[in-house]
């Protein structure tokens, strides 16, 4: 007998303070295995965006945001000092809730943790 394939690591997430609910819900109610939880339920409420990512890379969780300004520099910032980034994707507010959670399907049924370690991905590409 040849040993099972170890699974394939998963992504998992952290929301930001003002991420859209509804957008979560969405996945959720599509994918009830989106391993997700919201700065409030770790205790991050009102943090400063370089706490929320340095928790989120402790604990190898992508930063789900629709910061495009303040998040995006302190990540950027975070990988010019080599410091570790699981990844940050921001979900740009022009985008309708039901597009967003169609990318965020998109990503979580083909991608790993690896396709996002270290990047900034903007949605929709």
């Amino acid at each position: 007998m040849t040993p099972a394939a170890a699974p394939e690591p998963r992504l998992r997430f952290l929301a930001d303070e003002d991420f859209n609910a509804g957008i979560v819900r969405g996945v959720l109610i599509r994918e009830p295995s989106f391993d997700v939880v919201g700065v409030y339920d770790v205790g991050l409420g009102q943090a400063q965006d370089r706490d929320i990512l340095e928790w989120a890379a402790r604990e190898d969780r992508v930063v789900l945001t629709h910061d495009e300004n303040t998040m995006t520099a302190q990540a950027y910032a975070r990988l010019k000092a080599d410091l570790p980034l699981p990844g940050v994707v921001v979900i740009r507010q022009s985008i309708t809730v039901g597009v967003a959670i169609g990318e965020l399907l998109l990503l979580l049924g083909a991608g790993t943790p690896d396709d996002v370690r270290n990047k900034v991905l903007f949605f929709p590409l």
